[in-house]
């Protein structure tokens, strides 16, 4: 994980955004570590007030670091799904069932609500996938989709940097 200091800081106001990655995937299972590739490239660009990180699969912990910034992009594999799919999660969504390994995005919306009182802006960014098989390689159609991912997150980064 990188150095909090730079993403816990008060912003000045030349960085007015407060922006958190949050790359979710296995890197041994090929096209499911598609949210560290993205992650990692977008990191590479060292934007001001956008903060990285890379985890296995989204627990309640990621909570303290969604509540430190103004929006959260979870970037993540998704089988069969068209490309890129990027959209903002809908508060009002039932948060459903937990599990003690893993929480959704919605699952996180309302426990940042209930336990903190404090209300999140939190974007998917959903990649199609095509191989989960035991790797550590993107496939063809899997890197593709991740490069147009990233385009995407700055596209909308940048479109979000006066906000």
């Amino acid at each position: 994980m990188k150095d909090r200091r730079r993403f816990g800081a008060r912003r000045s106001m030349q960085n007015s955004r407060n922006i958190l990655i949050v790359g979710v995937g296995n890197t041994l299972m090929d096209d499911d570590g598609i949210g560290a590739y993205v992650a990692s490239q977008i990191d590479t660009q060292q934007l001001p007030g956008v903060h990285v990180i890379h985890v296995q699969q989204m627990t309640s912990d990621l909570l303290d670091e969604m509540l430190k910034a103004d929006q959260t992009i979870i970037v993540d594999a998704a089988v069969g799904a068209d490309p890129v799919q990027f959209y903002k999660v809908d508060e009002t969504a039932p948060a459903g069932a937990s599990y003690s390994h893993y929480t959704s995005a919605i699952q996180l919306l309302k426990m940042a609500e209930l336990v903190y009182e404090q209300s999140l802006s939190v974007y998917i960014c959903a990649v199609g996938a095509w191989d989960l098989t035991l790797g550590s390689a993107l496939s063809q159609r899997g890197k593709k989709n991740a490069d147009q991912a990233v385009i995407t997150i700055l596209g909308w980064i940048n479109g979000h940097e006066n906000q």
